[in-house]
């Protein structure tokens, strides 16, 4: 594995301390009161929105209330930036790696830290069962990495690049990977729970054996941006369950004994082929 600066390498450690007893009866009475009005704007948003391109925008914004309500309640964020280095290799980049998944195993999880990766190149790492949650990764470069078993769960991943990298038995819950180009890649049993595909880009790849609910991957909701762009791939029995394709753009995909439930995706379009697959349409 061999690890290149592009422009500048970023590692942000997120210090979160614990406060005294206020504090905690202080999380508790916030997050308590944080649920209650996200459980009501979910329900306005229900009965509501009827358009489907007006649910896509409210539920994103619903989905991104609960990490930022916890991170401003819970936690006192300290900066500490690598310094006086131009690159970090490959043991140094695993240390860190170590640090971060003990840190989240600690049962007191008195001290929490936050891992932010921008602009590299990451080739032939092993990420398997590495702890990833709550770490941010921006315009990095992935070639022919492994991520077996890998902690994905509120994840912000965006304007990456995975090439000939392998995804299996992941489970992705609550996070962005919005902007996201995969390119001759492997994903087997993956399941994603309310995960913002936006705008994603998948070429020659192959999605096989995998669960997907409340996914979206349309074009982001900005002028200027590219569509969601599906080319020479195939999803083989896989579920899709209130996702959303819509605008996306299908150049030879397939779809193979796949079943889709309130699943928002053009079945008229030329460039994608279904074969064996099931269409179900349930009231909410």
């Amino acid at each position: 594995m061999r690890l290149k600066t592009q422009n500048s390498f970023v590692v942000t450690l997120i210090l979160c301390i614990k406060k005294d007893r206020q504090r905690d009866i202080f999380q508790k009475r916030f997050s308590g009161t944080a649920h209650l009005i996200i459980a009501a704007l979910q329900t306005a948003f229900l009965i509501l929105s009827s358009l489907s391109v007006v649910r896509l925008r409210i539920l994103i914004l619903i989905q991104r209330i609960p990490a930022y309500i916890f991170r401003t309640a819970s936690s006192k964020q300290f900066h500490i930036n690598k310094k006086g280095a131009s690159f970090m290799d490959r043991s140094e980049f695993i240390r860190l790696l170590e640090k971060y998944t003990r840190s989240a195993n600690i049962e007191s999880h008195e001290e929490m830290f936050q891992l932010s990766v921008q602009d590299e190149s990451i080739i032939d790492m092993d990420f398997s069962s590495y702890y990833l949650s709550f770490s941010w990764f921006a315009d990095n470069q992935f070639d022919s990495c492994t991520f077996h078993t890998t902690k994905l769960t509120d994840t912000n991943f965006c304007g990456n690049v995975f090439r000939n990298c392998k995804f299996s038995e992941n489970y992705i819950r609550k996070a962005d990977w919005d902007e996201e180009k995969f390119i001759c890649c492997s994903i087997v049993s993956l399941e994603a729970v309310r995960v913002s595909f936006l705008s994603i880009i998948m070429e020659d790849c192959e999605v096989k054996s995998s669960g997907f609910t409340r996914c979206y991957f349309n074009p982001l909701p900005q002028e200027g941006q590219e569509d969601g762009h599906f080319s020479r791939t195939v999803f083989r029995n896989c579920a899709f369950e209130d996702c959303s394709f819509e605008d996306c753009v299908f150049d030879s995909v397939e779809f193979i004994a796949c079943t889709f439930m309130n699943t928002d995706i053009d079945t008229t379009n030329p460039g994608v082929h279904f074969t064996d697959c099931e269409f179900k349409t349930v009231p909410y």
